[in-house]
């Protein structure tokens, strides 16, 4: 097993290999040590990946920008996911389903939860979650091929996206909350931002995690 420790940045990286579901846990309590202020609250975030056929196979990418495709279109796949989903969708967002901003919010995670490329990226509060999801669907030719978790202090990621600017520190917004309207909802400059924000999701299907 090998360890990086990276101190220059605000955001402590770790780099670990393991072998075992105990040392999955072993990482992650490390992890936390690392990430998480000493004697305070501290809640992480974890998301898992298998490897995909690219060489960067672990990288944070959302899929609306995977394979050379165009951010701007996720208004286009949103217009055509709501006029085809509705006689298909067993769960819509929500009933009524809201306007002005929730609904656009409530139907991009509708989308992301169908497969549908958004610039959403899904996290879990559960490690043994993100394991699953690291793991889940390899088979005999797999052998060999790592897989990954990521680990992410959700408080850390908005400080350094400076919401702590409009909001009080060490909270979490939710997606209908004016403030992520303002920097990522439909009239956005979407190109131009180029933060990232941890905020927390409708909870529009029995699946969602987070």
């Amino acid at each position: 097993m090998s360890t990086e420790i990276q101190q220059s940045s605000p955001v402590t990286r770790c780099v670990t290999r393991i072998e075992s579901v105990e040392d999955y846990l072993r990482a992650v309590d490390y992890a936390f040590q690392k990430i998480c202020p000493a004697g305070g609250r501290c809640e992480l975030w974890y998301r898992g990946q298998n490897q995909p056929a690219n060489q960067n196979a672990f990288n944070l990418e959302p899929s609306i920008t995977r394979r050379g495709r165009n951010p701007q279109m996720e208004i286009i796949y949103l217009s055509k996911f709501k006029s085809y989903a509705i006689p298909f969708v067993q769960e819509l967002p929500s009933f009524p389903i809201p306007n002005g901003p929730a609904a656009y919010w409530h139907w991009l995670f509708m989308m992301q939860h169908y497969g549908v490329p958004t610039r959403l990226l899904d996290w879990s509060r559960d490690a043994l979650t993100a394991l699953f999801f690291a793991l889940d669907g390899r088979g005999a030719n797999d052998v060999g091929k790592d897989a990954a978790v990521w680990i992410l202090n959700p408080v850390l990621l908005n400080e350094a996206f400076s919401f702590h600017s409009f909001v009080k520190a060490g909270y979490i917004p939710n997606v209908d909350e004016k403030i992520v309207d303002l920097y990522f909802g439909p009239n956005a400059e979407i190109l131009a931002n180029k933060k990232p924000a941890a905020v927390i999701g409708p909870l529009n299907n029995r699946k969602r995690k987070l």
